[in-house]
């Protein structure tokens, strides 16, 4: 029976074709060999493939693949099933093979296998009860041979040629070697073995090229002349894949596949009437997607390293989404070159793909963010520019999707998810100081929000600034004036309350050491230190209480920090000296001419005397031009003998 296959197949060529067409033919199947990729090794990808879409999980639980060289001959082997008949077929043929209507399947040009012939003249595949070759130098000579009269004169400066990689001739196995429990086996005659076996080791020193392929379990061993040179290993536990090389694990994945995405009817004529969608897509009602987030050894999900952040096609591809790639691995059936290395941007099949890319992926985190703390560390961008139709079509979509779907954990409910819109973050922890209802009230009056307690969600660091960008409410240092400012906000406040506040301020300011400058001056002209009267007010207008206004009455306008505040911070020496740092200072002479009577306001026609005969007596004990800033003495003002005020810095008479 396998005869009569093979020798059918093979009569296409040798009885029903002429010379000129069977040269055209293996000079096109020379070029889409050797143009299939640029490493040469990657055909090693294209028979790992196959051996996939032959793999029955109802037959086997892993699928074992093992790759020898043994003297002239790369052998690949594996336990997928045999060939059909219909599986011969294909092979013989160009873009006519069985996965060409599968959409389960990963290929859909037919010209994968082709690939071998890049490195290879003489090809053998045992499988089942067919064993054939593909061997060039088997039809050398063929039509000199063979010339019939009906082919024309034959021309003395033309070789002709026979597509001997689509011509299966019935064969012996080549070499002698254990191939029980492989069910296809395929000896590719090669030159130069040592150099092909650095490549294939190399290929698989990163075990991650196994992630999406569709087998729960793989096994994958390297043997060159008997030794054992490299061995990979995927391993499947529900949504988590565990990826291991020669025995240690290189990586685990969180995985999520969503096998029955929907097609949109009105999205079908656009994809069919697109000349790079293959057959099997054109009438396709589902697709599936995949997403996948590496976990570290602390079990927690971590962002891809740019370098790895390529989009999968099953196989990683070369493709990186915008400049970096997403912080995950996507897989899907992409549309792709030859080699499957970079996907066709304005394909409307791949288009469509990345449009649900948002809306699955939000949907994911939904589900997981509870679990995951750092949830954010693995989010997509709202947009990765807008060079090619692909990123345009994912922004617009991602807007929609982040508009549309509450991923976000509540704080106090991990488990209730609120929309970024809907979100607050209070990344200072003021909340705990003067109470999420205060806060709350105070944004939603300030900013003309409508946020209730319940819409908190944990402070983060690494990721506020994209949260922010999805629409999240983060309040920070940057808000703490607008919040002080809102008289509102602190109507009555109690000194216990503003205790409270200083001390959470303070040990912000020790915990944030890159940020301490810039909450230094924000927090200068702030006002949120309680005085005596019980108002708000900026620290650079208050003093440590004293008996100084005792001794002199012009001080009767300078205003103490609260009796309660102070004790407080006096019973905590560093707390005090930054409370000082901000602008707080003892009542004196220096610092009473400085912060007061330097004032715009301060100095009347009716003190001025006063102050004058103050600001001489005080220069008697303490010399102020060399005490006080010019800035300051310069707002001084004195009654000129015509009984008005005038600057010291301006002349008069």
């Amino acid at each position: 029976m396998s005869n009569i296959l093979l020798k059918k197949l093979a009569e296409r060529y040798t009885l029903n074709t002429n010379p000129d067409v069977a040269t055209t033919v293996e000079q096109g199947l020379m070029q889409l060999s050797s143009g299939i990729y640029t490493e040469e090794e990657r055909f090693i990808f294209e028979l790992l493939q196959n051996a996939v879409d032959s793999y029955d999980e109802m037959t086997n639980d892993t699928l074992t693949i093992k790759i020898m060289i043994e003297g002239d001959y790369l052998v690949f082997m594996h336990n997928g099933a045999s060939f059909s008949p219909r599986d011969i077929e294909g092979i013989c043929d160009i873009g006519n093979g069985n996965k060409a209507k599968d959409t389960k399947k990963i290929g859909y040009k037919g010209i994968g296998f082709k690939s071998v012939f890049m490195r290879s003249t003489c090809v053998t595949i045992k499988t089942g009860e067919y064993c054939f070759m593909f061997d060039k130098q088997y039809w050398e000579g063929f039509w000199e041979r063979n010339w019939k009269k009906e082919y024309g004169i034959k021309s003395d400066e033309k070789v002709y040629l026979m597509p001997w990689q689509i011509i299966p001739i019935e064969a012996n196995e080549p070499i002698s070697l254990d191939t029980s429990n492989y069910n296809v086996i395929t000896y590719i005659k090669i030159t130069n073995t040592s150099s092909l076996e650095k490549k294939i080791v190399k290929l698989l020193s990163n075990s991650q090229f196994l992630l999406f392929l569709r087998c729960k379990n793989i096994q994958m061993t390297f043997v060159s002349n008997n030794v054992f040179l490299a061995n990979v290993n995927k391993k499947c536990n529900d949504n988590i894949v565990i990826l291991s090389s020669n025995g240690k694990e290189d990586s685990r994945w969180l995985t999520y596949t969503n096998p029955e995405v929907e097609v949109p009817k009105e999205l079908n004529s656009d994809i069919k009437a697109d000349i790079n969608t293959p057959q099997k897509l054109k009438n396709a009602k589902t697709f599936d997607l995949s997403f996948a987030i590496q976990i570290d050894n602390n079990s927690k999900i971590k962002s891809l390293d740019k370098d790895d952040a390529v989009i999968y096609t099953y196989l990683p591809t070369s493709f990186k989404f915008g400049n970096e790639g997403f912080p995950f691995l996507v897989n899907a059936n992409f549309i792709t070159d030859a080699g499957r290395q970079q996907l066709h941007k304005d394909s409307e099949w791949n288009k469509l793909i990345f449009s649900k890319i948002p809306s699955e992926y939000l949907n994911w985190m939904k589900e997981i963010s509870s679990t995951f703390s750092n949830y954010y560390e693995v989010l997509p961008k709202k947009s990765y520019g807008s060079n090619n139709a692909l990123e345009e079509t994912f922004a617009t979509e991602m807007v929609k999707a982040i508009n549309d779907i509450a991923f976000i954990p509540r704080a106090n409910n991990a488990k209730s998810k609120v929309l970024a819109s809907s979100a607050v973050m209070d990344k200072m922890g003021m909340s705990e100081a003067i109470s999420k209802k205060l806060l709350t009230t105070h944004i939603n009056r300030t900013y003309n929000k409508d946020f209730s307690e319940k819409d908190f969600i944990n402070p983060v660091w690494k990721g506020f600034k994209l949260l922010e960008d999805y629409g999240v409410f983060i309040f920070d240092k940057q808000k703490l004036k607008a919040l002080f400012e809102d008289e509102k906000a602190f109507d009555n406040i109690e000194p216990c309350i503003d205790v409270k506040l200083i001390d959470f301020l303070f040990e912000y300011y020790l915990q944030n050491r890159s940020e301490q400058e810039e909450l230094i001056t924000v927090l200068q002209d702030t006002r949120f230190l309680l005085d005596e009267e019980g108002n708000l007010s900026c620290p650079h207008d208050l003093f440590f209480p004293s008996q100084y206004k005792e001794r002199n009455e012009l001080a009767e306008d300078a205003i103490f920090l609260h009796n309660i505040v102070n004790e407080h911070l006096e019973s905590n020496k560093q707390e005090f000296n930054w409370v000082s740092q901000l602008g707080v200072e003892e009542l004196s002479d220096i610092t009473f001419i400085q912060n007061v009577i330097c004032k715009s306001d301060y100095i009347t026609k009716e003190n001025s005397i006063e102050v004058t005969r103050f600001l001489f007596e005080s220069n008697l004990n303490h010399n102020i031009f060399d005490e006080i800033d010019d800035c300051y003495l310069s707002r001084l003002q004195f009654l000129t003998k015509q009984g008005n005020l005038e600057y010291a810095s301006d002349d008069y008479s």
